[in-house]
């Protein structure tokens, strides 16, 4: 089964017990700090928001800051404020197809993110989501096409490669998804993912011919 990721983050090596303890540790206090200035930052926004009600960017900032809680249902409410104020607000645009991604409904996320990319097209956080979105949706062909106008905007990004590589894998492309598996590790060689992955492709690889 090919690992799919959609939520970007980066896979540590593999270390020895006592260190990855006190990393983890260590993890656990980054991890509570963020979420202290995250609330930190909602507090803000929100006070912002409310002596200037009429700023589209204190709404998107708001709507932004509870989906890095975790928490995109109440996001999505203040984005569409923030575009209503402002419906050239690119950031708000992509934070709205952001917020349906992290609900599982990327669907919804494709108009959203459209529009971002139609505001701003080498905007590429709306080309990589949107890429994502079509992937999701097993709809490979407008998934490539999303992930590699991203690519030509920023070609060092380890996380568009690898959604570019399950695309080509899940679409049956097996060398295309080796190649960028492959650039994946380049970038990044402790991704394991991208190392399970391209095991799994050379298998099936092998086991056609």
């Amino acid at each position: 089964m090919v690992i799919m990721r959609y939520n970007f983050f980066m896979i540590l090596p593999r270390i020895k017990p006592m260190v990855l303890l006190t990393l983890s540790i260590i993890l656990c206090i980054l991890t509570f700090s963020r979420n202290i200035i995250w609330k930190d930052e909602i507090k803000q926004w929100e006070d912002v928001v409310k002596k200037s009600p009429k700023k589209s960017r204190a709404w998107t900032m708001l709507g932004i800051g509870y989906i890095k809680e975790k928490f995109p249902d109440r996001a999505i409410p203040l984005i569409l404020k923030a575009i209503e104020l402002d419906p050239l607000n690119v950031i708000a645009w992509n934070a709205l197809g952001d917020a349906y991604l992290d609900l599982n409904l990327p669907e919804k996320a494709i108009m959203p993110l459209k529009q971002a990319i139609k505001i701003k097209y080498d905007y590429v956080r709306g080309w990589s989501n949107l890429g994502a979105a079509y992937l999701e949706l097993n709809l490979f062909e407008e998934a490539i096409l999303a992930l590699r106008n991203a690519l030509m905007l920023d070609p060092y990004s380890v996380d568009i490669h690898y959604n570019l590589a399950v695309t080509y894998h899940k679409q049956g492309e097996l060398d295309k998804a080796i190649e960028e598996y492959k650039n994946v590790l380049r970038l990044n060689p402790y991704d394991e993912d991208a190392r399970y992955n391209l095991n799994l492709a050379y298998r099936q690889k092998y086991k056609l011919q």
